[in-house]
């Protein structure tokens, strides 16, 4: 299955335009933006259900972007795209304005996927009490992170919620006829995961 989505045909020209990370891709035959789109629409086309984990930074609103387009492309050809989840966490200590423009955000995702026909569900999560910020730091359980410090804030403030959203949103998903599978997609710029 994950070859199919990779795979395209090349000839000697391309193997010097390629870059090898277990697979060979040509990097200049298609747009980013097509390539990514198409490698969506196979896994829906698989009826496996995009999760999508969303911060509303620009990696993430940039995955979100794709997908909804993709889902909107095979809508308008005909084709069933799967239900479209997000999943979002509210740290509790963020700026207001930062809580607010990823609200503001899954809004408009909400508007788009009702525009075009799209299921779609948004789910936001929260830390656990014990994992908030006023009873761990304040409390004294713990002492904030610092920038080349531990990542504690972000394992329970963010990763731990999302986690607890995408296991329930797996579970609703798993008990539908038409999703054979979660495929969890999260944006990373490509500099990042090398």
């Amino acid at each position: 299955m994950q070859s199919e989505m990779f795979e395209e045909t090349r000839n000697e020209e391309d193997t010097a335009q390629t870059r090898t990370v277990g697979l060979s891709i040509p990097m200049h035959k298609e747009s980013p933006v097509a390539r990514a789109m198409r490698r969506i629409r196979a896994v829906m086309l698989l009826n496996l259900a995009p999760a999508i984990s969303f911060s509303s930074g620009k990696d993430s609103s940039a995955l979100a972007n794709l997908v909804l387009n993709t889902a909107r492309e095979m809508k308008e050809n005909g084709e069933r795209p799967m239900p479209l989840t997000f999943v979002t966490s509210e740290t509790g200590v963020e700026q207001p304005e930062i809580t607010q423009l990823a609200r503001n955000e899954l809004a408009k995702m909400k508007v788009f996927a009702k525009k075009h026909g799209l299921e779609i569900d948004v789910r936001i999560g929260h830390p656990t009490l014990s994992a908030s910020w006023p009873v761990k730091i304040v409390g004294g359980r713990a002492i904030p992170s610092f920038p080349d410090g531990r990542s504690d804030c972000s394992v329970d403030w963010k990763v731990d919620p999302n986690t607890r959203l995408l296991d329930l949103a797996y579970k609703d998903l798993q008990k539908r006829d038409d999703v054979v599978d979660v495929v969890v997609m999260t944006g990373v710029r490509q500099d990042e995961s090398w």
